[in-house]
């Protein structure tokens, strides 16, 4: 869960990104959904999460990023809770086999994030 200042940094980061253009000259704005849906999701569920890769160095220098997924690791413990809530956040899990260490869930606007 994000404490208050952490939230407020990911907001301001997020407006960022809807300035944000992909490789096709699109604003990113689907980005932001996931990123607000996956926030809420695991905040709802007292899922604890890092954010890392291209949009925790983003985040962390303020700098628009336009990667399609977003990358956190939850802990295995979370990991049940996650794939059973999902899809009422508008995320559905990819297959994989059920030994898979990386799990990726598609967000209905197409943006993927893999958690571990």
């Amino acid at each position: 869960m994000l404490k208050d200042s952490d939230s407020d940094r990911l907001l301001f980061y997020l407006d960022l990104a809807d300035g944000a253009q992909d490789l096709y000259g699109q604003a990113a704005a689907y980005l932001k959904d996931a990123f607000r849906d996956m926030v809420r999701m695991f905040n709802e569920l007292g899922v604890h999460f890092v954010l890392f890769g291209a949009h925790a160095v983003a985040l962390y220098v303020s700098e628009r990023r336009t990667t399609q997924d977003i990358d956190v690791v939850t802990g295995e413990e979370n990991m049940d809770r996650v794939r059973k809530h999902a899809s009422r956040y508008g995320f559905s899990e990819l297959p994989k086999s059920e030994d898979a260490i990386i799990r990726t869930f598609r967000h209905h606007s197409g943006v993927a994030f893999q958690c571990k």
